[in-house]
């Protein structure tokens, strides 16, 4: 059984109501953000910067579709 922290994916599963963005839609959009992101910053420097206490496991599927 998985673990994540203190809490096992079971117990997540059962605190969860119902599932409002399927997670292929997610990582679909994610990938477009990236490209996005990575056009409209062509010749800039950029500084990402997450705000939000989960905002770490965002980025990190963020930043791998960037160039």
């Amino acid at each position: 059984m998985e673990r994540y922290g203190a809490v096992t994916q079971a117990e997540l599963e059962q605190g969860v109501g119902e599932t409002l963005i399927e997670q292929m839609t997610l990582q679909n959009r994610i990938v477009e953000l990236g490209i996005e992101i990575s056009a409209d910053s062509v010749g800039r420097d950029l500084l990402l910067v997450g705000v939000l206490k989960r905002a770490p496991f965002f980025m990190g599927d963020l930043m791998p579709e960037m160039t």
